[in-house]
């Protein structure tokens, strides 16, 4: 299998609730690919890799937080910036991709989904990392002091291999790392 398609759940308003319509769902991502000559990336901002196959739709989903985190003028504000740099993406139907995206109260027109009862637990330990029900398996995350102090407010946060977003480990790794420096 060279690449796996993930389905992407929009979180709208709440962590207990998801966007069950266009543009939002189906939402597939190219998310998890196999590092060889055949990997290749565009370049557009938010594109994946291109599809090369085999490739595999997997029926587990990510969840996506941003609409359940960051206020209706913030997202806002993320619309106008992402219109700057990738201007006419159009949403199915008509209308900014981006503005569909990111300001559900204004595209909507379907009642979120219940997040199933077995997601809820995982959801509830990102949007709350604080939270007893995190458990042990949560990831601790730390951003590099270049970091932007507006950012404020939760965020789930993804590891990354890039030297400008934040550095997460979990609690095992954290404690190996601890008593071997």
């Amino acid at each position: 299998m060279q690449q796996y398609l993930i389905p992407m759940r929009w979180l709208y308003p709440d962590g207990g609730h998801w966007l069950e319509e266009l543009p939002w769902w189906p939402d597939y991502h190219n998310r998890l690919v196999r590092n060889d000559a055949s990997l290749w990336f565009g370049g557009s901002i938010h594109s994946g890799a291109a599809l090369a196959q085999p490739a595999r739709y997997l029926e587990e989903p990510l969840y996506h937080l941003d609409c359940a985190l960051t206020s209706p003028a913030a997202r806002e504000e993320k619309v106008i910036r992402y219109e700057e740099v990738a201007r006419g993406l159009l949403a199915p139907g008509g209308g900014s991709l981006n503005e569909h995206y990111f300001l559900p109260e204004r595209h909507a027109r379907l009642e979120p989904t219940a997040v199933p009862a077995e997601d809820r637990a995982a959801i509830e330990a990102a949007l709350h990392p604080s939270s007893p029900i995190a458990g042990l398996g949560r990831r601790r995350c730390t951003r590099p002091s270049s970091a932007s102090p507006t950012a404020g407010g939760p965020r789930a946060v993804i590891a990354s291999t890039r030297a400008s977003e934040p550095r997460c480990r979990t609690r095992s790794t954290q404690a190996r790392a601890a008593s071997h420096p």
